[in-house]
């Protein structure tokens, strides 16, 4: 694999990648030369949080749809590409994410987490590198501003707690109530495999 960098910024990095793959499919020996653009960004983190049978869904006004939509808690794990390819180097890119998802908990969550196991990591796609970890948080300690029924967070940044039952979170998720696609599908998923699958 050969990377040439054609764009550096802060937080997206656009590259020319070369791979030469060798396989075998159906007992055919393939070569396959790809020469593709790539955009790279630092991976995110995101939370599902239970308990009593409900699941903590923020309420934010986002942005980019110019309206509120429903989030899991949680955000990115680096400001900058360059902290990115650091953890890369150093090895601790696990222990990173984990920092990161205490903090975001914390800030967006107003929860402290005590118990939470790592769920799945859900890729872009081919041309953009850019992956979301998500964490399952069992158990947690409440911060004081936790009933507060919305907290402004910084200059832009506006968040209300809503404790949702499983149905209303997977109705939220089928009627794009939930629009970051890869959390709705994740949270789906994790909703039919523990709680809805007719038995």
């Amino acid at each position: 694999m050969i990377d040439s960098v054609l764009f550096n910024g802060k937080m997206f990095q656009v590259i020319n990648r070369k791979i030469k793959k060798n396989m075998m499919i159906n007992n055919h020996y393939y070569s396959v030369g790809l020469d593709y653009e790539l955009i790279k960004r630092a991976p995110g983190v995101r939370a599902i949080i239970v308990n009593n049978n409900k699941i903590l869904l923020n309420k934010e006004y986002r942005y980019e749809i110019n309206d509120w939509d429903y989030r899991l808690p949680g955000g990115k794990v680096f400001d900058s590409l360059e902290e990115y390819q650091n953890a890369i180097n150093k090895k601790n890119l696990d222990k990173c994410i984990i920092e990161k998802l205490n903090q975001e908990l914390i800030e967006e969550a107003e929860i402290v987490p005590i118990k939470f196991d790592f769920y799945c990591k859900s890729l872009c796609g081919f041309t953009v590198e850019w992956d979301l970890y998500y964490y399952i948080v069992y158990d947690f300690k409440e911060l004081n501003t936790s009933k507060m029924k919305c907290l402004r967070k910084n200059e832009y940044e506006f968040i209300e707690h809503c404790w949702v039952d499983y149905k209303t979170a997977f109705d939220y998720c089928m009627e794009k109530k939930i629009s970051e696609e890869r959390s709705s599908n994740t949270l789906i998923r994790f909703l039919y495999n523990n709680f809805l699958r007719v038995k």
